[in-house]
């Protein structure tokens, strides 16, 4: 980005792909979107993500569920007899880069 428009620009887009990444991880059938967004947040300058409230919770459970290999793309997958999972490059390095804890 070359104009920065709030003055914390780079905090609410780390904010957002912190939000979204999981979200396309867990129900999304979009591999090349989400590893996008993860080489993005990858790019900026870290800054702990602060997430609270319900939005913690719901995603706690959700990266919860990626921990123990729920996604819909394995699930439909399964159900039309494919095992492939395309997301498991993105699954990695969200797991072991972005929340390895």
């Amino acid at each position: 980005m070359s104009n920065e428009v709030t003055g914390r620009d780079a905090q609410i887009i780390q904010q957002a792909l912190a939000i979204a990444i999981p979200i396309m991880l867990r129900y999304s059938l979009s591999p090349s979107n989400t590893n996008d967004m993860i080489k993005i947040l990858l790019a900026l300058d870290r800054m702990p993500v602060m997430l609270d409230g319900q939005i913690k919770e719901y995603l706690d459970t959700v990266i919860e569920d990626l921990r123990s290999g729920k996604t819909y793309q394995l699930e439909k997958n399964k159900r039309d007899g494919i095992e492939k999972n395309q997301f498991e490059n993105e699954m990695s390095i969200f797991l072991e880069k972005i929340v390895p804890n």
